[in-house]
């Protein structure tokens, strides 16, 4: 899995409430990413992908002192809290992003695929990480996150992306990719048990579409090499289900299925 340097300093944020005080409890609670948002505009190839199935369906915990979780290595954050100004999402975006090189350079939230317009403002918390990271540092402000009117929760991440966050429900079940009712193989009842192996089988068949997808409109010889990557796809499956139920084998041989798929998008 690649390994980012991750900052010390997160700033929580509440949603557009034009100049009220938000409270850290507004995060407390279990979260799951649901979207990766990326520059449209970018002329910059980066490793981070419009819905990165490395990320989205990634759970985030946070309670009123710690920020914990998955999102492509292990991270936790014991954190402080502070009220600080408000500003316009816009405004904090080009702080976070920095202009680009070339025409517009100035980013707003629509060129990012945000439903919202970024005129509205926000109010921010500060969070110290006393102990422990989180994310990325922006271009002129740490790393934040915001509640929006909607109850998601957007955060800033490497690559100049940010991170669409839902509350999750209690005792909430994910299901995988594929129909647990004709599942027999030890591996996938284990899968179709556990939510966790579950939001990663469904990053394996997302990123697997996404690499079928890059190579019929990118390779000329497409037709010849989808073919290989699913006979490579269907070998990977066998060499996967030789884990049976042992959960962290299972686990590590998608994510590592992942990252193999995305090299090639």
């Amino acid at each position: 899995m690649r390994a980012f340097i991750i900052t010390a300093m997160v700033m929580l944020y509440s949603g557009f409430s034009f100049g009220e005080e938000a409270s850290s409890a507004s995060f407390v609670g279990d979260w799951k990413d649901i979207h990766v948002r990326t520059d449209s505009f970018t002329s910059i190839k980066v490793g981070t992908y419009p819905d990165d199935p490395r990320y989205v369906g990634r759970k985030i915990n946070i309670s009123d002192n710690k920020i914990s979780g998955f999102l492509d290595v292990d991270f936790q954050c014991k954190y402080t809290a502070e009220n600080a100004a408000a500003e316009s999402f816009d405004n904090l975006l080009l702080k976070t992003t920095g202009e680009r090189y070339s025409d517009p350079k100035v980013p707003g939230a629509k060129d990012f695929g945000f439903k919202f317009s970024g005129n509205e403002n926000v109010t921010p918390i500060f969070v110290k990480c006393n102990e422990g990271t989180f994310g990325p540092k922006g271009y002129q402000v740490p790393n934040w996150i915001a509640l929006l009117d909607n109850g998601q929760l957007v955060t800033n991440w490497i690559d100049g992306s940010f991170l669409v966050l839902q509350r999750m429900s209690a005792n909430e079940k994910v299901s995988p990719g594929f129909d647990c009712k004709k599942s027999s193989d030890p591996t996938e009842i284990a899968i179709c048990n556990n939510s966790d192996l579950s939001s990663w089988d469904n990053s394996v068949k997302t990123a697997y579409e996404m690499a079928i997808s890059s190579l019929s409109k990118t390779d000329s010889n497409s037709k010849s090499s989808i073919a290989k990557l699913k006979s490579e796809q269907l070998s990977w499956i066998k060499e996967r289900n030789n884990c049976n139920s042992n959960i962290s084998c299972i686990k590590k041989s998608m994510q590592d299925r992942v990252d193999a798929l995305e090299a090639i998008f």
